[in-house]
């Protein structure tokens, strides 16, 4: 399974001959056979259906083969979204989304999306700070981490995270192939370069 990073916290999940998963795409008709958002307006009904086929609700859900597990992220009583993590189970492999600007999951709801390979998650911008994202990764304890930098490669924030993850000296990749048997004992964090528009 192919995984690449778009731009903002867009990420996409492909397989030859099989669905592509695109999250958080800023296109409203993205290339793909199933949409998964982290976040909506909290007065709007959470979807499950449209073409592409889109969730952004809590609820368990099957497309194709996918099986995505998705959890309310409770957060401040004045933000007017609503914040969702999901968990992607698809060849093998066991991904966890988490959007932007969002409090680390508690305890119940990690429990909730269950053991984690693969954590994708934004890196920057408002809320997510390199402290906050290491404790997203001490709550999952994923294989691999692909942060999605929303201030660009190069800034504060990437290169504070890779520093308290001892992974300095990273240089970024195309996309990142996951293997369900080839995965490591220890977090690795993997940067990803932009390709194509979000």
């Amino acid at each position: 399974m192919d995984i690449r990073w778009h731009g903002g916290s867009c990420f996409s999940l492909s397989a030859s001959g099989h669905a592509s998963v695109w999250i958080n795409p800023e296109q409203e008709t993205p290339p793909a056979d199933l949409v998964i958002r982290t976040g909506r307006d909290k007065e709007r009904l959470p979807a499950g259906g449209g073409t592409p086929f889109t969730i952004d609700g809590p609820g368990e859900y099957e497309f194709e083969g996918v099986f995505v597990i998705g959890v309310d992220v409770p957060q401040s009583t004045d933000d007017v979204m609503r914040r969702m993590a999901y968990t992607v189970r698809w060849q093998g492999v066991t991904t966890c989304i988490v959007g932007p600007d969002m409090r680390p999951p508690n305890e119940q709801t990690a429990a909730e999306l269950g053991e984690v390979d693969v954590l994708l998650v934004p890196l920057g911008g408002a809320g997510m700070s390199a402290a906050v994202v290491a404790e997203l990764v001490g709550r999952f304890e994923p294989s691999i981490v692909l942060p999605a930098p929303l201030d660009g490669l190069d800034s504060d924030p990437v290169v504070n995270f890779v520093k308290e993850m001892g992974a300095a000296g990273l240089e970024p990749t195309d996309r990142f192939n996951a293997l369900p048997n080839r995965m490591p004992e220890d977090t690795q964090v993997i940067l990803l370069r932009q390709h194509g528009a979000a």
